[in-house]
């Protein structure tokens, strides 16, 4: 994962994936039932990770190496 605070990288363990719902934006909240909420499509997936030192973050903030890190960055900053 990329430190944004300290500009370095920085290594964790994984040991959960979750997968969140989230409300969609736009979608106004209602006093339905949650099951029915999930139903009607009110909510996203988000896909987390339990780590040991980050404790719950974004799967996409993670990395399965350094190098795709920086090729992921690298390349954000090409697309300017």
């Amino acid at each position: 994962m990329y430190n944004s605070m300290s500009l370095r990288f920085e290594k964790d363990v994984v040991y959960g994936v979750l997968f969140v719902p989230v409300p969609k934006e736009g979608v106004e909240s209602s006093e339905a039932e949650f099951a029915e909420k999930v139903r009607r499509g009110d909510f996203d997936v988000r896909e987390q990770c339990q780590t040991l030192q980050h404790q719950i973050v974004d799967a996409d903030l993670l990395f399965d190496s350094e190098e795709d890190c920086r090729k992921f960055y690298l390349g954000k900053i090409a697309e300017g």
